[in-house]
């Protein structure tokens, strides 16, 4: 029910919802406090409970659900009756008379004295950091050869090769595409490596499978059973390109595994065998590994690629197996086969 009706203190019209057993009614908030600060509207009577201040011992009110949590009458008794303790000076724990064993030194900044630890010269990290940037200190570029000025403390940090990011980006550029003719130390093959591959690594090779014959324990053996195959003679990275080898052999077909990297730009991809075209095995894409084969094509549209994929590579697996000697099982494989023989 909606009642237009006169506040009780300005007497302003106040449009309310009359709830059932209220008997004022009031234009807004603030006059309702004022009528009842003056006493025209009468304050609902509380449960109170007298107890006794544990600091001052005067007697204060507060409600029943206080009772043995209350202790003070207010938070100045309860301040005084529970001090904080002081941290600084005297009162520290570590105080020792005002005495330290570090020297007092001079700041080479502000000239402020100060104990310092050692080897330190400034009293604050700012100080540090303005004195540095005071002294600047010209360079070349490493790239364009030009001069620059940096400050102390860019130079001490060892930041200062180039003189921006663009001469910076075309020296990575540079070191990608620069490369050395080195040969191979088993056969003699000249192959192209950049600077960096040939710092980081001690023997280079032309190919994995020259690499597996020089140095037969260069693949670990993991969980695709990588490593060196001795009726094959050489390395290899999975059992299925280790069967694939048997199988060009069996058939009287002349591979290459992994004789060249293709440079696709950002990345870089090497297929498995080269049989007068490429092949690459493939038992299941991994993530980018679809990309990477549609780049190659793109790339090199000369290059002809086969997929050897999952269900080639178990029709080969079927009509060879019993044929080729050495061909190798997976282990679930030879165990299931076994419970058949059983059977």
């Amino acid at each position: 029910m909606v009642d237009e009706r006169r506040c009780e203190w300005c007497g302003q019209p106040a449009t309310s919802k009359r709830k059932k057993g209220r008997e004022h009614t009031f234009c807004t908030a603030d006059c309702y406090t004022k009528a009842r600060r003056a006493g025209v509207v009468a304050t609902v009577p509380r449960n109170r409970v007298s107890l006794v201040c544990g600091w001052c011992g005067e007697s204060y009110e507060t409600v029943p659900s206080q009772v043995g949590k209350s202790k003070y009458c207010s938070r100045s008794c309860a301040g005084k009756a529970t001090p904080i303790p002081n941290t600084k000076g005297r009162g520290h724990p570590a105080w020792n008379k005002g005495t330290t064993s570090r020297p007092l030194k001079v700041c080479a900044e502000c000239g402020g004295k100060f104990h310092a630890k050692p080897g330190q010269k400034f009293c604050l990290p700012a100080c540090r950091m303005t004195n540095y940037a005071k002294r600047k200190v010209e360079l070349a570029c490493e790239w364009c050869h030009e001069l620059f000025t940096v400050d102390g403390s860019t130079f001490t940090h060892d930041r200062t090769r180039y003189c921006s990011r663009k001469c910076r980006g075309r020296v990575l550029s540079v070191q990608k595409t620069d490369k050395v003719m080195i040969a191979c130390e088993r056969c003699g093959t000249v192959v192209p490596r950049t600077r960096s591959r040939i710092a980081s690594t001690k023997r280079h090779f032309c190919s994995n499978a020259c690499r597996g014959t020089a140095v037969p324990d260069w693949a670990r053996p993991g969980t695709h059973k990588q490593g060196f195959r001795p009726d094959i003679g050489h390395s290899v990275r999975s059992s299925w390109e280790a069967n694939i080898c048997r199988f060009f052999r069996f058939m009287h077909i002349d591979y290459q595994y992994e004789p060249k990297t293709f440079d696709l730009g950002e990345t870089s991809y090497r297929p498995d065998f080269f049989v007068g075209y490429w092949v690459e095995v493939k038992g299941f894409m991994r993530p980018g590994s679809s990309e990477k084969i549609e780049r190659f094509r793109s790339l090199f549209p000369g290059e002809v690629l086969v997929i050897l994929d999952h269900a080639l590579y178990r029709q080969i697996e079927h009509e060879f197996s019993e044929r080729i000697v050495g061909w190798e099982f997976a282990q679930r494989r030879r165990q299931s086969a076994t419970v058949i023989i059983a059977a």
